[in-house]
């Protein structure tokens, strides 16, 4: 091999390593890092498990991109087209992630409209086919700059990278966590037993809409629907704190600060319950809205969060959807089911398989395993099922929580998964499959004998979170219902939650009650039953007088795209409700 042949060997090789690492980092090591240093507290999992996952994968991708590139033949010039075409495509990735950066909402389950957003397809389209033509056409050219432009790309990413880490120091930080333990969830105490389960966004009238259904007519044995109703805001995470303990956060301190103190005030139901001797399982990980302490909860664990393959897929995925051109962001979107996320599974799962062996009590046949992988309200039944028993000799209290009737719509009136879109008919099919499970649940409780001494507070956190749907008529007082009012009727109808109680003891034919509640009573209810006297926030909902019109507040906001890792919540709008929730004339805005 002579001196010119050894020369364009090198440069055939380092060039082909140096566009290969682009690609690689790019997407395996530096997409991922900078999703999850500006988030970390969403993902229970620490910055070191990240890298440790990312780095052999950008690894591998390496060698793989650098193999191929490197053997490509120089024939009709195809390594040098090969090249550009990647150094390009690299470009764009880097271009799509961190200049063109449409806004698609906050990704918690709401459907994306893809169909509206056409233009940005086409914007998007339009900027890669530019790209990658003019690449092609000047191949020559990029092909020479080719190792500065992947030299300044990759330094641009590692600078940003050590800039987001001086950002968020947090990120850094051990997660050695004091963990939700749900290995004893479906172990019921022998004495007493109170239990509160949020089905999430289930809307007062949808609930009385679907409970009048035949089939369901006598489901809530012992029950009470406080029908007029009241939440505290429009979103789960400021909903639990204001249902746990009847206070309402205000905006006026960084929501952490609120709920590092709010649990253990006189009305805090977990704090107070565990004082008195109840073993309080808190069921639910809503991630920053609760404070995870052994004076609150009992059950937790001390340990550390693997980053699973299915997690790590999931990371890849918000990786590829930020990177990736409009048009292939909803192949990666996949339907809310994200496409590397749904297949990375962690090995077999016995407890999966088990539950699979278990008969379906809606439809009588087997429960679908698509369903029992896919919804989690279908699981927890599943696993209720085969886990029920009551062994615990403590009193105890149960917060659950079940993703209801939010969205996305996958299950049907069946409890099978399928997938739907956001409409009112799929709302109503949604609730129907909501309150089956409820049924089954309540009828588990009776197989175990327990029914009868406990006390269930079933509750929407919020009605729809959107309010796309509007509401219902108050039934009776239909015209004064249909007026015009000073509030959008979207925005009420996110502000009236179902509310359910069945106190100890109490059988019969549920009774529908117009008494003004809101879920701050949840607290002062459960206690008062219990005969716990104290100063606390709300009143005992069985003690509201029906005929009084009682000032209740309503804080509303839209959750945006930065308000989950902002210390605050977006600006709040404050509604006063005085008189029937569902009637518009009780509605009034309040200036701050």
């Amino acid at each position: 091999m002579d001196l010119n042949q050894d020369t364009a060997l090198k440069e055939k090789l380092t060039t082909s390593a140096t566009v290969a690492a682009l690609l690689a980092l790019t997407l395996f090591l530096f997409g991922p890092v900078q999703i999850y240093l500006p988030n970390s507290g969403l993902f229970p999992y620490m910055f070191g498990k990240v890298l440790w996952k990312f780095l052999p994968a950008a690894l591998i991708a390496l060698i793989g991109i650098f193999a191929v590139i490197a053997l490509l033949p120089n024939t009709f010039k195809l390594h040098r087209t090969v090249v550009a075409l990647v150094v390009g495509v690299a470009a764009l990735l880097w271009l799509q992630g961190n200049v063109i950066l449409w806004n698609y909402g906050v990704l918690d389950g709401r459907d994306i409209q893809w169909s509206a957003l056409r233009l940005r397809g086409v914007i998007d389209g339009l900027i890669w086919l530019v790209v990658i033509a003019g690449v092609l056409i000047k191949r020559d050219l990029v092909y020479n700059l080719a190792k500065k432009i992947c030299f300044f790309l990759i330094i641009i990413q590692l600078l940003y990278s050590v800039l987001l880490i001086f950002q968020y120091p947090g990120a850094l930080k051990t997660k050695h966590f004091t963990m939700l333990d749900d290995s004893e969830q479906f172990n019921f105490s022998k004495k007493k037993n109170v239990i509160v389960m949020i089905v999430d966004g289930f809307q007062s009238d949808l609930f009385q809409q679907t409970a009048n259904r035949e089939e369901f007519k006598n489901v809530f044995d012992g029950f009470t629907y406080y029908r007029n109703s009241l939440a505290g805001f429009p979103l789960t995470r400021a909903s639990v704190p204001y249902i746990l303990t009847g206070k309402q956060y205000d905006n006026t301190i960084p929501f952490n600060e609120f709920v590092e103190t709010v649990y253990f005030t006189d009305s805090s139901l977990p704090f107070i319950l565990k004082q008195r001797g109840f073993w309080v399982d808190i069921l639910m990980d809503c991630g920053r809205c609760f404070i995870k302490d052994k004076s609150l909860i009992s059950n937790l664990k001390e340990d550390t969060v693997p980053l699973t393959n299915g997690q790590a897929g999931y990371l890849f995925d918000l990786t590829l959807f930020k990177y990736l051109p409009h048009f292939a962001k909803q192949k990666v979107f996949n339907n809310q089911r994200w496409r590397f996320a749904r297949y990375l599974k962690t090995g077999s799962n016995p407890k999966l398989d088990m539950m699979s062996r278990l008969t379906n009590p809606v439809t009588g046949k087997l429960f679908a395993k698509e369903a029992l992988l896919e919804l989690f309200d279908v699981k927890f039944l599943a696993a209720m099922m085969a886990e029920k028993k009551v062994q615990r000799e403590m009193p105890g209290f149960k917060f659950f929580h079940l993703k209801g009737v939010h969205a996305p719509f996958r299950m049907d009136e069946n409890l099978n998964y399928k997938e739907m879109t956001v409409t009112r008919p799929n709302w109503e099919t949604l609730a129907r499959g909501a309150v089956s499970l409820l049924d089954v649940f309540i009828k588990q409780l009776k197989e175990l004998g327990i029914y009868d001494d406990t006390m269930i507070v079933f509750v929407g956190d919020h009605g729809h979170s959107l309010g796309q749907f509007g509401m219902g008529l108050l039934p009776g007082r239909e015209e004064e219902a249909q007026q015009e009012g000073p509030v959008p009727r979207g925005i009420m109808g996110s502000g009236i939650p179902m509310i359910l109680v069945k106190r100890f003891g109490e059988t019969g034919p549920m009774k529908i009650s117009d008494s003004p509640v809101s879920l701050a009573d949840v607290p002062n209810t459960v206690l008062t039953e219990l005969g716990i006297s104290g100063e606390f926030t709300g009143t005992a909902m069985f003690q509201v007088d029906p005929a009084d019109t009682r000032s209740r507040w309503f804080n509303y906001f839209v959750w945006d795209q930065g308000s989950a890792v902002g210390k605050f919540f977006p600006p709040m709008t404050r509604y006063e409700v005085n008189g029937h929730s569902w009637l518009p004339g009780s509605w009034q805005k309040v200036d701050k």
